[in-house]
């Protein structure tokens, strides 16, 4: 059995490349995108829907709550017992997303403190005892983030908690990964990418995204773990009726670009993989 690791700038065209490969090389699916967890917010954050999921087994898609948290020791948790499931059928496994701080997560071996408490401890911090306790654990990583920038601090400090601090995640790449990770990417050019991203982010309108933030705000809190999902919080200023819905679709194209730009940076320092363009390229 293998394990298989599909990575990617955001609408780099992971999903329908996935399907190809999966099917070809006998593979079961396991999303490794943080906000792709959450259901209910499916359009914003770009999920395969449900007639793409129904070809072959798809994991860790759609499973939690809005308001439920998500950090990268709950999902290494969750997805090593998916690897060992699925291998323990005789399948292959294929990890497809952008999230590389959870990929390493899963397949190297970080050690996390226990996961319940460490949450609780965190979430209950303000932005600047969380970013205190960044500078003291990880000052590298700490000048490189936004002292306002809840997320990042967080998994900034899970890294570092589990004594991988992400100022040195370069030395652990030294280190074989977990399960024999084989690492593909897909191969594609920036203007490329740009045109891509803008025109889903116009399909996804089309697919009722606007509709999708208004129900989901109107059932759950304004700060809900979810809400966080770039594509969904540019949407909000728009429905509460502060900004257009162009600025709005300008925010998310803008928003998911800069993104972009951060996955190429972290792919191309902390994973060895090869380029493809073409599921005929792996074999």
């Amino acid at each position: 059995m293998r394990t298989l690791i599909l990575i990617g700038e955001t609408a780099s065209g992971k999903t329908a490349f996935s399907l190809q490969l999966a099917k070809k090389l006998d593979c079961e699916i396991i999303n490794a995108d943080a906000f792709q967890c959450y259901k209910g917010i499916e359009i914003s954050t770009a999920q395969p829907n449900k007639e793409e999921q129904s070809c072959l087994p798809h994991h860790l898609y759609g499973f939690l709550e809005v308001e439920q948290p998500i950090n990268i020791a709950i999902y290494q948790k969750l997805a090593r017992e998916k690897i060992e499931e699925i291998h323990s059928r005789g399948k292959s496994v294929l990890f497809v997303g952008g999230a590389g701080l959870y990929i390493r997560a899963a397949l190297y071996d970080y050690k996390f403190p226990e996961t319940r408490q460490l949450e609780e401890d965190l979430q209950s911090k303000s932005n600047q005892e969380l970013y205190k306790l960044l500078l003291e654990a990880d000052e590298e990583s700490a000048r490189e983030i936004h002292p306002n920038n809840r997320v990042r601090i967080i998994r900034a400090l899970e890294l570092a908690l589990s004594g991988h601090p992400k100022s040195s995640n370069a030395k652990v790449e030294k280190d074989k990964p977990l399960y024999g990770a084989e690492f593909y990417r897909i191969d594609i050019d920036r203007e490329t990418l740009y045109d891509r991203i803008s025109k889903r982010v116009d399909k996804m309108v089309d697919l009722g995204l606007v509709d999708e933030v208004k129900s989901m705000l109107g059932k759950h809190p304004h700060d809900s773990p979810a809400f966080r999902a770039i594509g969904f919080k540019e949407m909000i200023p728009y429905v509460e009726g502060h900004i257009s819905l162009e600025q709005a679709l300008e925010d998310v194209k803008k928003d998911t670009r800069n993104y972009a730009k951060r996955q190429n940076t972290f792919f191309k320092h902390q994973f060895a993989y090869k380029l493809v363009r073409s599921v005929d390229e792996i074999n």
